[in-house]
């Protein structure tokens, strides 16, 4: 009987722990993803790119980029196609500790980006 109260306290304390584990992982998980890689601005708009794929600029946005903001240790291309063809890439901009910068040229017509981690 007393192995048997043993045995669900234990069951008990090893499930409590593994759920604060797995709601402690859930948090981090949420602040990781939900946080912008980067904000394109152009047209008087902004949007924010969440993560590593191809991204379609959005009206107004596509077609008048005027600034770009990097906001995490990635670089991000932008593309004057539709789909991040690297023959297509009009300008590159890294992180400068979240700071905005100009888009100039033929960047400014870009309908696409993607950011990834690293430098370039």
């Amino acid at each position: 009987m007393q192995l048997t109260g043993l045995f669900v306290l234990a069951s008990a304390a090893l499930g409590a722990v593994a759920q604060y584990d797995d709601a402690l992982y859930d948090d981090v998980q949420y602040y990781t993803e939900n946080r912008p890689v980067a904000t394109v601005y152009g047209g008087g708009k902004s949007q924010d790119i969440q993560d590593h794929r191809c991204h379609v600029l959005q009206s107004p946005v596509g077609g008048q980029v005027n600034s770009i903001e990097v906001r995490q240790p990635h670089y991000c291309q932008l593309f004057l196609d539709n789909n991040c063809n690297r023959e297509w890439i009009a300008g590159t901009y890294f992180y400068q500790g979240s700071r905005r910068q100009p888009v100039h040229g033929k960047a400014t017509q870009a309908h696409t980006i993607r950011c990834v981690p690293g430098r370039g």
